[in-house]
Order: structure tokens, then C-alpha cells, then sequence
């Protein structure tokens, strides 16, 4: 029996439906990825990652960059001096890092600066190229960046292992700190679950018209010398 041509024109029409939601899923897909980027920057760059009650109506507050009080305008820092403080943020000094900084520390800070740089590169590309469909290998490697930035921004909450508090607590004027997970903590899972989202919206992400009109030109010839041969 000779071979029916396929409709073509129902097969564009389907190619061209599943393309209208390309735009979409890359929409949400820039949206989701500004939203976990700028919730990033409170894990790399907070003084909260960790806190701790440490008197009445006041939470002490311990970040890569630094630790303080978010709440007393009059507090004492960790070697017992006292003032009233200008600023919410003290940084930490190089005797400081030494004593306090364990490997779960530095390896989720890391962790927390890695996503939040490829994060910014991520999240610009995808919003540059949300206007039109993707090719589905550039969907499909953006999926995967995502991915792994969702990964990193995950372990930045090693920091909730370190023993920091234990060291300052030895080494300083502060007794029976109970640590627990901060504000920067908080704003860390946060912004995993919104790349995870990144992530799985560029996955669903269908390829462009354009990777689907190439099969089919090139189908369309072999088709018509079957035909002829029969």
C-alpha cells in the first residue's frame, strides 16, 4: 500500500500550541529565579544566619560577615565592651575567624557565595531570553544550572552545624548559648525552594518552533519519493 502523506498543517498547528507555553514557563521561570537570587544575598551577606537569646529582649546574631544585636541599642560584644552601638553589623577580625571559624562555617558560606554568583548569571539569562521560546539544549542546560545552584544554596546550611557557638562561648564573656537557625537561615531555604521552582519551570520549558520545523522539511522530500516509488 502506498504511504499516506501525515498532515502536516496538523502538525504545525499542534507544534504551534505547544509553543504559546514556552513564553509562560520561561516568564515564571525569570520570575522564580529573581526571587531565590535577591532571598540570596541574605545567606552570603546577613549577620543573622544563626541567633541566639542571649539577655532580656535581645537576640545575638552570628553571620559570615560579622554578628550583633538586631534588637538593644546598648549591648556588649564578645570581649565585653560596651556601648551604645551606630551600627547593627560588627565584622569579624582576623583573631576572631581563626577561633571561631570551623569547616562547616566556611564550607557553607562558600556554598552560599557560589549560588548567589551564578545565581545573578543564571537569572540574567533567563530573563533575557524570556521573550521568545528556547531551543530546548538551552532550556534543558539553564534546568540544570538551576539545578545545581538550588544544590549550593541548600548547603549553605551546613553553617546550621558548626560549632561557632560552642567556640564563643568558650572564648568569650557569653555563657549557655542555645543557637538557633536566624532570619539568613530562613531566607536561605526560602530561596532553594524558589530555584528548585527555576529550575523545574526551565525543564517544562517545550523547544521553539524552530527545532520542530527541521525534521519536518526534511521528512516532507522522503515522503514524496515514497510516494513516487509506489
Amino acid at each position: 500500500q502506498p504511504h499516506q502523506k501525515p498532515n502536516l498543517d496538523a502538525v504545525r498547528q499542534i507544534t504551534s500550541t505547544m509553543a504559546i507555553s514556552s513564553p509562560a514557563c520561561s516568564i515564571v521561570a525569570a520570575v522564580c529565579a529573581m526571587i531565590a537570587w535577591f532571598l540570596s544575598i541574605g545567606p552570603a551577606f546577613t549577620c543573622n544566619f544563626i541567633e541566639t537569646d542571649h539577655a532580656k529582649d535581645s537576640h545575638l546574631g552570628f553571620g559570615w560577615i560579622g554578628y550583633g544585636d538586631r534588637d538593644s541599642y546598648y549591648w556588649c560584644d564578645i570581649h565585653g565592651k560596651c556601648y551604645y552601638r551606630s551600627r547593627w553589623c560588627t565584622g569579624w577580625s582576623g583573631d576572631e575567624k581563626d577561633k571561631f571559624f570551623d569547616s562547616y562555617w566556611t564550607g557553607g558560606f562558600a556554598m552560599a557565595i557560589i549560588a548567589f554568583c551564578l545565581g545573578f548569571f543564571g537569572m540574567l539569562y533567563v530573563c533575557l531570553t524570556f521573550a521568545r521560546p528556547s531551543k530546548s539544549c538551552s532550556s534543558n542546560t539553564a534546568a540544570c544550572c538551576f539545578f545545581f545552584i538550588c544544590i549550593c544554596e541548600g548547603l549553605s546550611l551546613l553553617m546550621l552545624g558548626s560549632d561557632i557557638c560552642g567556640k564563643i562561648e568558650k572564648n568569650t564573656k557569653f555563657s549557655d548559648l542555645q543557637c538557633r537557625m536566624g532570619w539568613g537561615g530562613s531566607v536561605a531555604i526560602a530561596s532553594t525552594v524558589f530555584w528548585f521552582l527555576a529550575a523545574v519551570a526551565m525543564k517544562l520549558t517545550p523547544p521553539s518552533s524552530d527545532d520542530d520545523d527541521e525534521p519536518a522539511a526534511n521528512e516532507e522530500p522522503l515522503i514524496q519519493n515514497n510516494e513516487e516509488g509506489a
